[in-house]
């Protein structure tokens, strides 16, 4: 394993990925958050950039804004940051653990990344704390999450920022990378809702039949008690189901994989990977160790709490719209 740094280098860093010391050395803290900052900064930057955008093309359309609490208006312009993070997070991911196959032999499957792609992978990943730090700082203007989405940020962040520190069981954090996919039906879901032309539908007395665009529900919106807010209009079905099918595609069997694959490469299997990461003999650090066992088991639970919240809404909203036109038949 390569050495991580506990203090500053005399090296220069002019740009957030150009980070590779003479003999492979890894980034101190100090440029870790240099480029966390970096990055946040610009989706922050971004989110501006949205807000005036939106406001511009929403200016002859009041009934919008009317839709929204706080939390709401904020997540109009967070939406299209959290589309951006997930289109690049999910395409480098996916080319350097199933394209790139660097985790694909004996030999690299518990390591770092390979050498080619040491910069695309700190590029990506250091875009992905920025991204996490923003996110962050999103939630705690909108007030009240859901409990998943602090934890899924808390671990990615964490888990991110160590595995550059440390170069080591890499697998088990950007195998997750593609995962970030689902935010794009889940933010289509959203827009669809919040910008549709169509009549809104009466409050009902089940949160999730008046919030499904929230995955889970939000305590925001399913608590909500505001009154001047005007109802939304129904979710779109059709996409509904793609958000469930994108869960099972793309989340739902990571964690079970990545069990198998590394298992099986690993020479001595699960015994191995619990000697080179614990054993008197192991190179990795024992917090890091520890660290990867939470956060991976915290995304194995995360993931399948999501793949069920979206399998709930769809059958929720289905049920919905089937006793809506069972009703303007009898009428």
């Amino acid at each position: 394993m390569a050495s991580h740094h506990l203090a500053g280098s005399a090296e220069e860093f002019e740009y957030p990925w150009n980070h590779i010391l003479p003999g492979g050395g890894a980034p101190t803290i100090a440029n870790l958050a240099y480029r966390t900052t970096v990055f946040s900064v610009a989706y922050t930057a971004l989110h501006f950039l949205s807000e005036a955008v939106w406001f511009a093309f929403l200016r002859n359309r009041p009934e919008v804004y009317a839709r929204m609490d706080r939390a709401n208006r904020v997540a109009l312009s967070e939406k299209i940051c959290s589309t951006v993070n997930a289109l690049i997070t999910a395409v480098c991911g996916f080319y350097v653990t199933f394209v790139s196959q660097d985790f694909g032999t004996p030999e690299t499957v518990l390591g770092y990344t390979a050498p080619k792609n040491l910069v695309l992978t700190e590029f990506f990943v250091s875009a992905f704390l920025g991204y996490m730090i923003y996110d962050l700082g999103t939630m705690i203007v909108q007030g009240k999450n859901h409990w998943t989405f602090w934890a899924h940020h808390i671990i990615g962040f964490y888990h991110s920022a160590a595995l550059m520190y440390y170069r080591t069981l890499g697998i088990f954090a950007l195998v997750y990378s593609h995962t970030e996919l689902t935010a794009l039906p889940n933010n289509l879901i959203w827009y669809f809702q919040y910008l549709s032309k169509e009549k809104a539908v009466p409050p009902t007395s089940d949160p999730i039949d008046d919030q499904t665009t929230e995955l889970p529900p939000s305590e925001s919106d399913s608590k909500s008690t505001d009154k001047k807010r005007l109802p939304l209009p129904p979710p779109n079905l059709w996409l509904l189901w793609a958000r469930l099918v994108g869960m099972i595609v793309f989340r739902f069997w990571v964690s079970p994989f990545v069990f198998y694959y590394t298992a099986t490469l690993t020479p001595g299997g699960v015994a191995g990977i619990f000697s080179f990461m614990f054993g008197k003999d192991s190179t990795v650090p024992l917090s890091f160790a520890i660290m990867t066992v939470v956060d991976v088991t915290g995304l194995s639970l995360i993931n399948v709490a999501w793949t069920w919240a979206s399998y709930k809404s769809w059958q929720s909203a289905k049920r919905k719209a089937l006793k809506e036109r069972k009703s303007q038949k009898k009428e």
